[in-house]
């Protein structure tokens, strides 16, 4: 599962890519703390066809372009992504959901939150426990 991880502070960042490899242990994550770079990556492995991307988990407060703008780039080039907001601020939650986030993760993030928000994507991603493959399916 391909996977990518922007946030604007490093050690927020680090932090939440660690997690995400602990819960989803046979996840390749990628992460970015400037959206923009984040979007010209997605925009290359999109154009590449080799590592589509599964998810996306975004801050959104972040400078120059947000979370909430960044995911609808990444829509526009990556229409079955998944997005998760990560983030330390609740009032943001209904913009999130008006552009069909899959998720909502108040800040710190543990393992069993994102373990549970895989449950609630809009295109799904199943989980073979026993051979821990995630297979994407639409």
């Amino acid at each position: 599962m391909n996977i990518l991880v922007v946030d604007d502070e490093k050690m927020a960042l680090e932090s939440l890519k660690r997690t995400i490899e602990s819960a989803i242990s046979d996840a390749s994550v990628v992460g970015f703390m400037k959206p923009s770079e984040a979007l010209e990556y997605v925009n290359s492995v999109t154009k590449s066809g080799s590592n589509a991307l599964d998810l996306a988990f975004l801050d959104i407060e972040m400078g120059g372009m947000n979370g909430l703008q960044l995911a609808k780039g990444i829509k526009e080039i990556c229409g079955k992504v998944n997005i998760i907001f990560t983030t330390g601020y609740s009032q943001y939650a209904a913009d999130a959901y008006a552009i069909h986030a899959s998720g909502y993760l108040l800040k710190p993030i543990s393992v069993e939150a994102v373990v549970e928000s895989l449950d609630y994507l809009h295109h799904p991603i199943t989980y073979n426990q026993e051979k821990k493959i995630r297979i994407l399916t639409f």
